[in-house]
């Protein structure tokens, strides 16, 4: 067995990349839950300190085109953004990430699907572990989920899913990400500019919930969003799916320092679970 096209920079890449996404769920629920950020404020503050940073290493790269991307890319990423903060706000974690986690494969399989990639056994047994694996780690967690946030963590799944897509062939990740940023700032405000207008003012902004959102946007959004656009075109749809369910468990094995807790039987039986899924997914026969 070996991965097919994918080499051991590709996966560090990856890994890299799933890590610093992992680090966007935590800087999230730290502002919106523990800061009480105002959700739109905060992806205000986030789209605008990714935007900064990208446009700053593409200077420093000295690009000669414009920035790349797409206005439907900046679409998808601004409502992923959007709905993904708003969602919170109704959800427990451990829900929240379940339904994304089953949003985004859904996609990008039939998508890929209906774009010729051919649906084996082996694929849909690796997806069908993978997410009975993250299930097993998240469900002492679970509880009746709102409908409302269900919804809005599923369109965020969807979108996230979409700009995935978006971007899978992307020649110049780094030019292409800045130029969504760059075109999703202005989204977000007059997002939030209508909220103004309806006479909500954002409240509870703390310097702490402030510095989460700028070190979301300008590290960890950023950074691995560019990374993720640099190593999706080696993977199959159904591939580039299956290493993002490796989020929620890099989110865990995260948490555990932070939270002084051990590594239980549960937490290790459902990582193994889950990477032998992902392995299924991504590992084909050499011929």
């Amino acid at each position: 067995m070996r991965v097919s096209g994918i080499t051991a920079p590709v996966l560090w890449a990856t890994l890299f990349a799933m890590t610093l996404f992992a680090g966007n769920s935590l800087l999230n629920r730290m502002a919106l839950l523990e800061e009480g950020m105002p959700p739109l404020f905060y992806v205000c503050l986030r789209m605008s300190s990714g935007a900064a940073v990208l446009w700053l290493l593409v200077r420093a790269k000295r690009t000669p085109a414009p920035p790349g991307g797409s206005w439907l890319s900046a679409l998808a990423l601004a409502a992923y953004m959007i709905f993904f903060s708003l969602a919170y706000q109704d959800l427990p974690a451990a829900v929240g990430t379940l339904i994304i986690a089953a949003a985004v494969p859904g996609i990008m399989v039939a998508w890929g699907l209906a774009h010729g990639e051919a649906f084996t056994l082996r694929l849909g047994a690796g997806l069908l572990l993978a997410l009975a694996g993250l299930f097993f780690l998240l469900m002492p967690g679970l509880s009746a989920p709102s409908p409302s946030g269900s919804a809005l963590m599923f369109l965020s799944g969807a979108s996230w899913g979409m700009y995935s897509i978006l971007g899978k062939n992307s020649e110049h990740p780094l030019r292409d990400t800045a130029g969504n940023f760059l075109r999703g700032v202005p989204v977000v405000f007059a997002v939030q500019l209508c909220i103004f207008a309806a006479g909500e003012l954002p409240a509870g902004l703390t310097a702490m919930g402030v510095m989460l959102a700028l070190a979301a946007g300008g590290l960890a959004s950023a950074l691995g969003y560019a990374v993720w656009y640099a190593v999706m075109p080696r993977y199959t749809y159904a591939g580039a799916a299956a290493v993002q369910l490796s989020v929620p468990l890099i989110t865990t094995a995260a948490a555990l320092p932070l939270l002084g807790e051990a590594v239980t039987p549960r937490i290790a039986v459902s990582s193994a679970v889950i990477l032998a899924g992902i392995a299924l997914v991504i590992l084909v026969r050499k011929n």
